[in-house]
């Protein structure tokens, strides 16, 4: 029985191990590409807010499409890599709504454009009243988020 657990022990850290190493790749090489890319545009939540789900207006005089990610830390460990998470396209009318948790902590969000276009200004700004606002995007809060430690 001890052999069993031994072997499934040393099994479990090498996966944990394997799959670790293999997140960090993923974070380089998306922080990588990030430096290069071009078109790009960048957002600065300053934990100025109560914890939750917040509104983010992004707004621009093209149509675009945008991969949104953000500046990956892990406590004092800053910088890690670039995490991406979704990726969105704006409406019609050029405007892209997307509501996201925001927690304690600082975090940029940062936003790979394709438009076509190199570019200039976005405008990107939290919408401080959003009941009547729906947003095309919702990305729900983690279950650790949900502690209100981060």
């Amino acid at each position: 029985m001890t052999i069993l657990l031994t072997i499934l022990l040393i099994l479990f850290i090498s996966l944990s191990g394997f799959l670790l190493k293999e997140l960090f790749k993923k974070f380089w090489f998306w922080k990588s590409f990030q430096k290069k890319y071009k078109n790009q545009t960048s957002w600065i939540y300053n934990w100025d807010k109560k914890p939750g789900m917040y509104t983010i207006k992004m707004e621009w005089n093209k149509a675009f499409n945008t991969i949104i990610g953000f500046d990956f830390s892990l406590g004092p460990i800053k910088n890690i890599g670039y995490d991406i998470f979704w990726y969105m396209e704006s409406s019609d009318d050029w405007i892209l709504y997307f509501s996201t948790y925001l927690g304690k902590w600082w975090v940029e969000f940062i936003f790979l454009i394709e438009s076509g276009y190199s570019v200039e200004k976005i405008d990107i700004f939290l919408i401080e009243d959003d009941s009547s606002i729906k947003p095309s995007y919702l990305f729900y809060p983690h279950w650790w988020q949900k502690l209100n430690l981060f």
